[in-house]
Parts: structure tokens; sequence; C-alpha cells
């Protein structure tokens, strides 16, 4: 597949250098304006059902449909990216919180409207509602526990409690409520909704009842919420259209909350974005139900690996002869929530393990080989048709289609197939024909006994469907440089992409913070010399499971349940700080015209590079700065404009 981009683009750039004047608009600037993460939208609709469309405007106002559904939301922040930190800022610290909106409702059924957001440390949730159709939240199993006036309208103050699903522990939060006493919903029309909400004298309510909103709890997001409701004897539908609200946000140092937040200590997704991606391999409940695990997720991960969500073991169910009986709701995981808040936080996401030995059931490998084939087809197949047709919107940047091949008994692969490959290199057909356009597929390099290059050798030859190789990096007391080095060589030689999972480090069995951070900068040192060839490195449970007090602790932060256990307190190990020192210590990237790979010269390779940028290819390497002076003719775009004129520079024919 190299071979052959190669051989394209060497002729578009070559047509590129004939024709100075043509424009190439690149599809990264076209895509960028659609990814969710760009909007202030916030939206949901609870497992899929009935009709459900979210749509962010130009002009940063959000419009919706919905019909026949259970449950679902509409909503428009202040703040482009809802797991993001709107700032290490206290709720008492905020001296003026001001929240302005406007917006058109036409509603049949239940749903109510306002201005919602949530704090963390600890966590808790908060509602101001000024109107609703048919029920007034939050129910009349509620008395208000106290009546204040607020901005010229009162407000019965409530407080209720949500559960938060973590692991198999339940854990509970409080929701605070401000419900306007005068509805301002007019029903059997459509409503124009306007609002200037005083958020601090809301807070001051919240903070002041017996068991209170904490004043230290740190203040996240915050938007205009829209929250419709279907019940069997009455069916939800509706239109709306949120204006991009205003919002004033001070702090006691009389400084404005910045939109996007507060200035804060860059995260590692922020130090390895002109590299690679930096990814994570979540405990998937936790991340999926509660906002400080997922917070720092944002902050520090680009990409999500999902281990068990998507997982065999966990999914097939059953065995029809030739096909594999799967359940994707049925597992003990939720998977529709998992995948869900990975397509709310903009992740790119990589599946793992279609093909393993996992302990699948046992009638799984009870087979003629003709039917282990057509059973691996099954579960190929379903698994991408449950994706594209559950979350379209999910970000499948790649999946590791084959791994953890070590056993060789007759509850396994091995024991349907003996030691011929063949069955991998159909898998790999199989996952090619019904990926995504765009999933890059991998082959982990956990298959025991197997040569993990010779097989993806043979996969190559049989097809264009190998794109690289997942090196494992999971060490104890020491890190072997030289063995994963040999293996990044060994991948470079195929021609094949690196991706490096699994990684960890820890000492004698035990967790020593202090004793892993050089193990730590020693991987990442070495990882960085090959970053041109290297997609992604994924760390296993960056994140300590406090479900989990038993375990080998071997992540970047300690983590650990607060408040009773109704929040969790999560705080970075110092193998995390020596990271980001190593990091920040790098040599700065100069700027050179025309130097797009940012190697102190100008030659094809910057070219090659800019029109590979521009074409969008997935697998180009070029950091921020590289695409700045990839910008030779300053027209603000690096394009084939910009190839074109390095390439008259290297003939000497114009100078820049």
């Amino acid at each position: 597949m190299r071979r052959r981009i190669f051989g394209l683009l060497t002729a578009a750039v070559t047509a590129a250098a004939a024709v100075p004047g043509q424009q190439c608009i690149t599809a990264k600037a076209a895509l960028s304006a659609d990814k969710q993460e760009q909007s202030n939208a916030r939206g949901w609709n609870a497992d899929r059902i009935g009709t459900y469309q979210l749509k962010p405007e130009q002009d940063g106002s959000v419009s919706g449909t919905w019909d026949g559904i259970r449950e679902c939301y509409f909503g428009n922040s202040c703040f482009r990216d809802d797991n993001a930190l709107i700032g290490e800022i206290p709720v008492s610290d905020l001296t003026e919180a001001v929240f302005s909106y406007q917006a058109e409702l036409e509603a049949e059924g239940l749903c109510y409207y306002g201005v919602t957001g949530y704090t963390t440390l600890p966590l808790s949730e908060f509602y101001i509602i000024d109107g609703w159709t048919t029920w007034q939240p939050p129910g009349s199993n509620y008395e208000p526990l106290k009546t204040v006036e607020i901005g010229g309208a009162t407000y019965n103050i409530y407080q209720t409690k949500r559960e938060s699903w973590a692991d198999l522990d339940h854990v509970y939060y409080p929701v605070y409520w401000s419900v306007r006493q005068e509805n301002t919903y007019q029903a059997g029309e459509k409503n124009t909704l306007t609002g200037t909400v005083p958020l601090t004298e809301h807070i001051k309510a919240w903070t002041e009842l017996e068991n209170g909103m904490d004043p230290e709890a740190v203040f996240r997001d915050l938007y205009f919420v829209l929250e419709a409701y279907g019940l069997e004897n009455q069916p939800a539908a509706g239109t709306c259209s949120i204006s991009a609200p205003e919002c004033t946000l001070r702090q006691k140092s009389g400084k404005p909350v910045a939109e996007g937040g507060l200035s804060r200590e860059e995260g590692l997704k922020d130090l390895f974005k002109p590299y690679f991606l930096l990814g994570a391999a979540p405990a998937e409940n936790l991340f999926s139900s509660q906002p400080e695990y997922r917070s720092v997720c944002s902050k520090d991960f680009h990409s999500l690996t999902f281990r068990n969500a998507l997982n065999p073991m966990w999914t097939v169910k059953d065995v029809s002869g030739s096909d594999a009986v799967m359940d994707f709701s049925g597992s003990l995981l939720d998977t529709d929530s998992i995948l869900s808040e990975a397509e709310r936080g903009g992740y790119a996401v990589c599946g793992s393990a279609l093909v393993s030995d996992a302990a699948m059931i046992p009638e799984m490998y009870d087979c003629t080989p003709e039917e282990g084939i057509a059973r691996i087809e099954s579960i190929i197949r379903q698994t991408f048709s449950f994706i594209a047709e559950k979350h379209p919107e999910l970000e499948l940047d790649a999946y590791n289609v084959c791994g953890s091949l070590s056993k060789q008994t007759e509850d396994s692969w091995y024991g349907v197939f003996g030691a011929d490959d063949g069955f991998i290199v159909k898998a790999y057909q199989f996952a090619r024909q019904y990926a995504p356009e765009g999933c890059k597929l991998y082959l982990c390099d956990t298959l025991g006994d197997r040569d993990v290059f010779a097989v993806a050798e043979k996969i190559m030859q049989a097809g264009d469907d190998l794109d690289g190789i997942a090196l494992s990096a999971s060490y104890q007391n020491e890190f072997p440089a030289d063995e994963l080095e040999t293996k990044i060589k060994r991948c470079i030689a195929l021609g094949l992409d690196v991706q490096i999972t699994d990684v960890a480090f820890s000492k004698d069995g035990d967790y020593e913070a202090e004793e892993t951070g050089d193990l730590w900068t020693q991987f990442f040192k070495l990882v960085m010399q090959y970053a041109d060839h290297i997609s992604a490195v994924t760390l296993a449970k960056p994140i300590d499971n406090p479900n989990m007090a038993d375990e080998v602790s071997c992540g970047l932060y300690d983590c650990v349940y607060a408040n009773g256990g109704s929040t969790l307190k999560i705080e970075p190990h110092p193998c995390y700080h020596d990271i980001v020192q190593m990091m920040q210590q790098l040599p700065e990237q100069k700027a050179l015209t025309g130097d797009a790979t940012c190697d102190g010269a100008v030659d094809v390779a910057d070219a090659v590079l800019i029109l590979r940028y521009a074409i969008a290819d997935a697998e180009a390497k070029i950091t921020d700065q590289g695409v700045k002076n990839g910008d030779v003719n300053a027209s603000g775009q690096t394009d084939a404009d910009d190839a074109a004129l390095v390439l008259q520079f290297i003939a000497k024919k114009t100078t820049f």
C-alpha cells in the first residue's frame, strides 16, 4: 500500500510543479469543522431509540429534532469541549457568573429546559429550570428545601441524587435544582425562550443547604439544555434551535475565565501532538460513568483502546453452524455508553482482539477449519456492522485485528487450524472488507510461537490488508531498550507503521512511583527517536482502578474514591511529571520556510510531505511547525501550491 501511495504522490507532486496555480483545499481543513470537539454542541440520545438529529450551525447555534425517543437532550455551551477543564477554579472563587440564552422550541410530550453544568472534587450536577411542558422537575416526590428570589423571579431549591455506575460499586452524587415557580413555557405554540441567569446567586443558595454544594468543588461545563423524555402513553417529538449563549465568568482576581477555560498546565497530548497519537486503555466503566476520570483522559490522551467493550469474549453468546451468535447489548459492559462517551469526547478509537484465544465459549473452537474461517468472518462482519449502525460518528482510527494467539490447546484457534497461519491472513482480508474507510489494521506481536514479522509478510503478500504492527511494551524492573528498538527497526524494514501498546512499568511486582520515572523517560526517549514511523503509543491502565485495591499499579495517576465514595480523587504519580519535563526539554523545532520535515534542510522530502498533508494522508507525519514551514506562499494553507514552490526552489527557479 505504501508503494502504491508513494507512486500516486510522486505523480501528483510532478503535476503540482507543472501547474503552480492549482488550488488544493486540504481534507484536514474541511474535516476540522465537522468534528464534535470543534463545536459547543452537547447532545445525546439514550439507546439510539427513535429519530434524533443534533446539528451545530456555522453561526454557533445548535438545531435539533426528535421523534419517538426514550430520552434525549440538546445543549449549547460556552465552552468547546465538555470533557476539558474550564479551570482549576472552585465555585466559591466565582465572583461573577452570568449566562444569557435564546432558543426556539416546539414540543410534544415531556420536556424541560434551562441552564446546567457540573462540578468535580467532589462531583455534583446542577440545573436552573425556567420552563417545562407536562412535568415539572425534579418531580412531585420532592419538597423544596427553600425558596429564593433571583434575577426578578422566584425559584424553589431542591436537592436530589443520581447513581453513577462504576465497575461493580454503586456510587451516588448530588444534583442541585433551582426551579422557577412561574413556568415560561406556553403550551400549544412555538416558544421563543430568552433568559439571563445570575449563576453565582444560585450557587450561593445551593452551598447554604444543610448538605449543600461544596464551595471548593471545581466548576466545569456550563450550557443551555433542553431534555425530552418519551413515555408509553405520551410519545415525545419536537424541534429546537439554540443560539450561541453569552457567558461572563470572573474569578476573585477579577480576571475573566477565557472561552475554553483558564490557562492550565499542558496535558501530555499537547506535548505529543506534533509526533503521534498518545492513547490510553482506560477502565471502561469508570470512563463511561465518572466525569473526573473522563477529564483526565481528555486532558492527556488523543485516542482510546477499549479491550472489553467489543471483545468477542463478551459479545459472542453462541454458535450456529458457521455463524457466531453475538449480542452487543447483553454483556456485563455497557458498550453503547462507553462508545457514546468516546464519540462525544472526539477521541480516535482503536479496537482490539477480534481474533484471539480469549475465553470465548468452548463451542466456538469445536469446528472444522472451513467452519472456523466462516465463524471468524462472522465475528468481524457483525462487529464492524454494529459500529457502523449504532455509532456512525465514532472515529475508528485503527483495529488490532489479531493478537493473543499463544495457546496450543483444543480450546483455541490452534486447536482448529494448527500452526497454519492462513486463518490470520483471511482475518485481515475480512477486516479490510468490513472496516470503515480510513481504519488502519494492525497485527499484534502477542502471537506466542508464531513469528509476528513472518506472519506480517504473509498478510502483505496476499494483499493490501495490513497497515502496521502493534508492539506490546509492558515491563517489570527494567526497560529492554535494545529489544524494543530491534522490533521497531524490523517494522520499518517491512514498510509497516508502528503502534506501541500496553505500555506499563512496575518494580518487583509492586508499584514504586518514585522508582519508575527513569523507566518511563528511557522509554519515551527511544520512542521519540523513531516518532516519524510511529502513529500511536497507548498506555495500559494509565489511571489506577480504585475498585481493584490489590491490583499491581503501573499507571501515571493514583485514583481513589473520596467524599464517602461519591467522587474520584485523581492525582499524578511522580513519573507523570518526569515525562512532562523530558518532553519540555526536547530541542525546539526551528522555523525554516519550506522545511516541512523540520530537519533543517529544504529538499524533495518536504515537497512530498506537504502534498501528503494536502491530500489528508492519515499516515503523513507532520508537526505544527512543519505545517507552518510548509506554507511557502503564506496563503494560510499548506497545499499543492506550496509543494510546487518547494520543487522550484530545489531546481533554483525561485527563492523564498
